[in-house]
């Protein structure tokens, strides 16, 4: 049989058996490519290893049915990973697991399960590359069968029909093919299937339809003749009338005994009766022999159907008095030289102004993000509303329970959507809170991973794929969405193991990777708090931002307070001159100032022409003898804070020389300082490839592979330089103090005329 499937002599196979429903794996090769070297059989896979007849190159294969149970498929993994490493040569693993690796490849699928997780990490660990798949995105579909066109089936009811066998015959050889005789047997029989249709829907009929035509015609024959009497004539046709139904209920018997899947009708038993009692009561089931209505019964057929249309149509019909209409509706139009200038080619000063007025990380005009977040504030405060509406752009996605969607959708020439959606590339319609949202992002992420080569990597080349590509992924999504505490740690891990590859020993912790360079880390940014960050951005924009049409939404959604989003406090309490407020740093002026909630425009007075002002603090009485050095301070105070600027107050980033906001200033700040001093400008400023700098900032943090380190992470061996065999191997012994490696220092040195003393640690001389 597996000849028959593959028409080779020389084919050799290995084969795990079907379990009841649970599906083989069968694995075929032809002998004269690949020698058979050892075939395992496990309980869920079949592997083989070969050698290859021309350039002996051995490698091993696996394929695999995986269970639908996600506890079974646990020892599914665990079988695959022992095979790989008992063999431990080049492997190529494939099969049917029975597990999707990204959402993405599920129609509607949206969440990424523990399944798909332990997926990914089998094939990361592994450094398996997921081949992508070449045509439609789905191969096959688990639901309701699509029924398209109804097969060909072969009426033995035609057989009775005279000249129906020469028309057969004329049909056959009136076409004629050429090629091999499969290919012009299955081309005259496609034919010949088109040219019996054809001739069963013009010639032959439809019999039921005759049957009634005939039964009603001898229905008016024969109460003319109970009446009136039938004339020779009227009872010839009677008789051929009669004479065509009992053709028509023998043709009819024909297609019964057919259609009946039983071995008795087979041998020619002709008793129907049976038969058509089960399909009449089929029928029975889906009739109405009455129908109560308010009260009044329908018995009558006509009544009994017009009564269901008539509450149908209530049903679905509009009750409500006002409805919306799109005619007469007069829409913003251009002129033909409007539309001739849009089309017309960008001249080169105009390419060369627009890239002279980018800024360093975005384009001029409309920022995407303001646009993605009106859009999620309008759905979700219509969502809450509990009030029908429709968003409409390429298409229309009604929320809540729209009428009339559908001939809405005609007239506008668009098409019906439904929520949750994507709008400019993120998320619509679903919470916040949703890990779902991350989906793509973590998808995307793995992708990027799988194509790339790790195994060939520096470290030096992961280091910048990770900051400059893998770290901007999520960086669409952290302005507008929080990030979930578990996404977060999934990242981070992603890139974790990019960075330090599948080894459980990682060389330094993830939080001393994520601090900037002059405190001794890589510069990573921390997802959580880069999101903080970006977050913080609509904060300062909100303030400066008045007029912008995000602002306003959000100000109609939740309301402010007076001045936007500041305190109702008075200006006594608010730290504007100062470390301290000025109720605080003055207690003594503070209890008896005239007004105590007095704004800083209200106590000052302009003098004289221009914009000299002199500050006016009026309070209820005196100050004392002992209080004039208070009084003096507070004045030199105010004095010294004074404005000349006549315009009202705007906010100030102080993180920055200029006073505006910048993410970078408030990400640093958010991740706190670090005490560390750390000699990085000797290792990430100086010419030298980045997997260089990446060693010696190792060396530097004095975790580089020696023996003392690899004793403290548990293994045990005898520990000494494994050049001069003297010492034990620590950082600063290996690469300073050896005697080989002081020799090659020396030498170095030498040639540029340097005498040189050897440091006491990696770090000493990188600060030298």
């Amino acid at each position: 049989m597996v000849c028959s499937l593959w028409s080779c002599t020389y084919v050799d196979l290995a084969v795990l058996d079907a379990d009841q429903t649970a599906g083989g794996v069968l694995i075929m090769w032809d002998r004269r490519v690949l020698e058979k070297l050892e075939v395992l059989v496990g309980s869920f896979s079949v592997s083989v290893q070969w050698k290859g007849v021309e350039d002996g190159f051995i490698w091993a294969c696996s394929g695999g049915y995986g269970p639908n149970d996600n506890n079974l498929r646990g020892y599914m993994w665990d079988e695959l990973v022992g095979i790989q490493q008992y063999w431990n040569v080049p492997w190529c693993c494939f099969g049917d697991f029975n597990v999707f690796h990204f959402p993405s490849e599920r129609r509607g699928g949206s969440r990424l399960t523990l399944a798909m997780e332990k997926f990914s990490e089998f094939i990361e660990d592994h450094n398996l590359i997921d081949l992508p798949l070449e045509g439609g995105s789905y191969t096959w579909s688990s639901g309701g069968m699509v029924r398209g066109k109804s097969p060909f089936r072969f009426e033995n009811m035609w057989l009775k029909m005279d000249g129906f066998v020469d028309k057969v015959d004329s049909w056959w050889n009136h076409h004629s093919f050429s090629g091999t005789s499969s290919y012009v047997f299955a081309k005259k029989l496609k034919t010949l299937k088109e040219d019996i249709i054809q001739w069963n829907r013009q010639e032959f009929g439809n019999v039921d339809c005759k049957k009634k035509e005939l039964l009603g015609a001898l229905a008016t024959l024969d109460a003319k003749d109970g009446a009136l009497g039938l004339t020779e004539t009227e009872m010839f046709e009677r008789n051929e009338v009669r004479s065509q139904i009992e053709y028509l209920l023998s043709l009819e018997e024909i297609s019964w005994r057919q259609k009946l899947r039983m071995l008795c009708i087979k041998e020619g038993d002709h008793n129907t009766n049976f038969f058509h009692k089960m399909a009449n009561s089929h029928r029975r089931h889906n009739h109405m022999s009455f129908l109560e209505v308010d009260g009044v019964i329908y018995e009558e057929g006509a009544e009994v159907a017009a009564q269901v249309v008539q509450f149908y149509k209530t049903l679905y019909q509009k009750t409500e008095e006002w409805r919306r209409f799109v005619e007469g509706l007069e829409f913003d139009q251009i002129e033909e030289a409007e539309r001739g200038w849009m089309e017309r080619r960008f001249e080169n000063d105009e390419i060369i102004q627009v890239v002279r007025n980018m800024e360093g990380d975005k384009a001029p005009g409309r920022q995407i993000l303001d646009s993605i977040l009106i859009a999620n504030e309008c759905e979700d405060s219509r969502t809450k509303s509990k009030i029908p509406g429709v968003i409409s752009k390429s298409e229309m996605v009604p929320i809540g329970e729209v009428n009339n969607v559908h001939a809405l959708t005609e007239i506008l020439g668009c098409r019906v959507g439904t929520l949750p959606m994507t709008y400019l590339g993120m998320p619509l319609g679903v919470s916040h809170k949703a890990s779902s949202i991350w989906n793509p992002i973590l998808e995307k992420i793995e992708r990027k991973l799988a194509g790339w080569k790790k195994l060939y990597l520096s470290k030096g080349g992961r280091l910048t794929l990770l900051k400059n590509t893998l770290s901007s992924l999520p960086t669409y999504f952290l302005p507008l969405f929080t990030t979930l505490t578990h996404v977060a740690n999934k990242i981070e891990k992603l890139q974790r193991d990019f960075l330090w590859g599948d080894t459980k020993t990682h060389l330094l912790g993830w939080d001393k990777a994520c601090m900037p360079m002059a405190n001794g880390g890589l510069g990573i940014r921390k997802l959580t708090t880069f999101n903080k960050a970006l977050l913080g951005k609509w904060l300062w924009h909100f303030e400066i931002e008045e007029n912008r049409l995000w602002r306003r939404v959000v100000a109609l959604k939740f309301g402010e307070e007076w001045g936007g989003w500041t305190s109702k406090l008075g200006r006594g309490a608010h730290r504007w001159c100062g470390d301290l407020p000025l109720q605080l740093a003055f207690p003594i002026l503070y209890t008896f100032a005239a007004n105590k909630e007095a704004f800083v425009e209200s106590s000052l007075l302009c003098q004289g022409e221009g914009n000299w002002r002199t500050w006016d603090v009026r309070f209820i009485c005196g100050p004392n003898d002992w209080e004039a050095n208070v009084m003096d301070e507070f004045f030199r105070l105010l004095a010294s804070n004074q404005s000349l600027v006549t315009e009202g107050d705007r906010m100030r980033w102080k993180l920055s020389k200029k006073g505006d906001f910048t993410i970078r200033s408030f990400y640093h700040k958010l991740h706190g300082s670090s005490p560390i001093v750390f000699p990085w400008k000797g290792i990430w400023k100086v010419k030298a490839p980045w997997c260089v700098s990446f060693f010696v900032w190792t060396a530097a943090w004095d975790r580089i592979l020696t023996g003392d380190n690899l004793r403290l992470k548990g293994y045990d061996f005898f520990d000494w330089c494994i050049m001069c065999r003297c010492c034990g191997e620590t950082v600063d012994h290996l690469l300073l103090h050896c005697g080989k490696a002081y020799r090659l220092w020396c030498f170095v040195y030498r040639i540029f005329g340097i005498s040189w003393v050897p440091s006491g640690s990696v770090s000493d001389l990188l600060f030298s």
